[in-house]
């Protein structure tokens, strides 16, 4: 009997090591498994997140460009009619309020059509590029300088001490618009026609 029992208990205590072998296997192939679509899925999320963050990037750098577009000349990336007419309403108001003066200069560029006619478009979109950069060097950080449309710019100056000073403004434009441009191999003059405005005046 104590043979039987002591064969027996061997027997159960084999099966039941074969049997907690296989359930460890198991187990470790479970976990292995597992641990292998963990890692599947921690990847394919992580491309995911670089997949939106690059979107998400792509969609606020068009949105800025957009905004930009809507308020700024695309040739000479100066604000546009938009923008201007939205500072100048604001200035006005401001203006009115504190009982201070400011000051508008439109300048028209001469001989910009035949530029444009014997040289070609191409010219003309130098001469207007060269152009702004020249009228942006006239004016202070505090002036808005825009492009209206086709060869007409405007400066607004919100801080008038003396109207003295757009005379003088209007002058270093003329001057500084009347030395030679090089377009495409040819040296070009043009001239320009300045109107001023004052408010409240």
């Amino acid at each position: 009997r104590t043979i039987c029992a002591l064969i027996i208990t061997a027997a159960l205590y084999l099966t039941l090591r074969r049997i907690s072998n296989n359930t460890l296997e198991q187990l470790n192939n479970l976990n292995a498994t597992l641990e292998q679509r963990v890692d599947e899925r921690t990847r394919e999320l992580i491309a995911a997140n670089r997949g939106l963050e690059q979107e998400i990037s792509e969609r606020m750098l068009i949105e800025k460009q957009l905004k930009f577009l809507a308020n700024h000349d695309p040739l000479t990336k100066l604000p546009n009619r938009t923008f201007f007419c939205k500072r100048l309403g604001h200035a006005i108001e401001v203006a009115e309020r504190k009982h201070n003066c400011l000051g508008v200069l439109f300048i028209d560029l001469d001989r910009f059509k035949y530029v444009n006619d014997t040289l070609g478009h191409a010219a003309g979109d130098m001469l207007l590029t060269e152009a702004a950069e020249r009228l942006a060097r006239c004016v202070r950080k505090s002036d808005t300088l825009a492009r209206l449309g086709g060869d007409e710019f405007v400066i607004l100056d919100e801080e008038i001490d003396d109207k003295s000073n757009l005379a003088d403004l209007a002058q270093r434009i003329i001057d500084e618009l009347k030395r030679p441009f090089q377009l495409l191999g040819h040296e070009v003059t043009i001239s320009a026609s300045i109107g001023i405005s004052v408010y409240p005046e």
